[in-house]
């Protein structure tokens, strides 16, 4: 679930923002978890420096990658094995994971759409691998798991761009910037939990739920309408504070 955000200018791109990122979120033991654009020498040299845990995968075509693969290990993953070897190249500790799943998939892809086989011999032992700088002394079954909760993050901002609608802002000082980033945190930290406690209702189905709860002005008082079977289900699974007489 996502626990933290903050607002930092477009113009600021520096590592070092990241070390008073961790700094502020309170966290301890903080691995980075980057895209493949990340890896560069300066990148890498100050993680290091800053003392913050790293995981960094490579675009396949990096040299630093050996795609062999004596004394590879292996481990289950989702019902699949994933090879690796663990290695170092220029003081770096690598891995580079296989799933043959997916290497049969992209095999299949690749000929289908290009049958070029001058090419498919140069890029093959690459295909259905994913590699990996870390400075994590742990295990390599660690890492991938580490690696592919990536996935996670990248539904969350698609959540927040796609289903919260929030990919847009109309902010005109950096106070309503703020309090409208603030708001829609919340919105996806709830939407996280609709999934977390019910499971088989979706975020939409609540609202449509709830849509059937309503204020009602009797005299001088408001008070909450009759909330049908389903619906009072759902707010007592969320722990949603709703009182049967809210008062005026």
């Amino acid at each position: 679930m996502p626990a933290y955000f903050r607002i930092l200018p477009g113009a600021i791109n520096s590592v070092a923002s990241l070390k008073l990122t961790m700094e502020e979120t309170g966290a301890r033991r903080i691995v980075l978890v980057t895209d493949t654009g990340f890896y560069s020498t300066s990148n890498v040299s100050a993680l290091d420096t800053m003392g913050i845990f790293y995981i960094i995968p490579l675009k396949r075509n990096s040299k630093l990658i050996d795609y062999g693969t004596e004394g590879e290990k292996h481990f289950m993953f989702q019902d699949h094995p994933i090879f690796y070897r663990k290695y170092v190249v220029r003081n770096l500790a690598m891995y580079t994971f296989r799933n043959d799943f997916l290497k049969a998939e992209e095999e299949n892809d690749f000929l289908a759409r290009s049958g070029s086989p001058a090419r498919f011999t140069a890029i093959r032992e690459r295909m259905g691998t994913i590699s990996v700088i870390t400075n994590l002394k742990v295990s390599g079954e660690i890492v991938y798991g580490m690696l592919k909760s990536r996935a996670d993050i990248e539904q969350s901002y698609d959540t927040f761009k796609n289903t919260i609608h929030a990919d847009r802002t109309y902010m005109r000082d950096d106070h309503q910037l703020q309090g409208w980033m603030f708001i829609n945190f919340i919105a996806l930290m709830l939407h996280y939990r609709i999934y977390g406690l019910l499971g088989k209702y979706s975020p939409q189905d609540v609202i449509e739920h709830l849509a059937r709860v309503f204020m009602l002005k009797i005299g001088d008082e408001w008070k909450i309408s009759e909330i049908p079977k389903k619906s009072k289900i759902l707010i007592d699974s969320l722990e949603i504070p709703i009182m049967q007489n809210s008062g005026s």
